[in-house]
C-alpha cells in the first residue's frame, strides 16, 4: 500500500457501529479506510500507511501526525467557541 496523506481507523475498542462510523467518515471524505485490530497501535502506520489519521472512537475523533495528537469531541466544540467569543 502506498503513502497516503490521510485515512480514517477506529479507536482501540472496536465494534460494529463503530467501523460503520469510520467507514462513513471515510467515504465522505474520499479517504481510504483502514481496519485496526484491538489494541493495535497507530503509531507504526503514520508515515508508512499514511501521513496522518482520523482516528473514530466513543469519545470522538482524534487527528494523529507525526507531531502528536489532537482530539475533537462535540461536547469541547461548544467550549471552544465559547472561549473563542470571550
Amino acid at each position: 500500500m502506498a503513502l497516503v496523506p490521510l485515512a480514517v481507523t477506529t479507536s482501540t475498542k472496536v465494534d460494529a457501529a463503530l467501523v460503520r462510523e469510520a467507514r462513513a467518515v471515510a467515504a465522505r471524505w474520499g479517504v481510504p479506510f483502514l481496519p485496526r485490530r484491538a489494541k493495535e497501535s497507530v503509531a507504526p502506520w503514520l508515515g508508512t500507511k499514511a501521513a496522518a489519521l482520523l482516528v473514530v472512537g466513543g469519545d470522538g475523533v482524534t487527528l494523529w501526525d507525526a507531531e502528536g495528537s489532537f482530539g475533537f469531541h462535540a461536547g469541547m466544540a461548544h467550549l471552544r467557541r465559547m472561549r473563542a467569543s470571550t
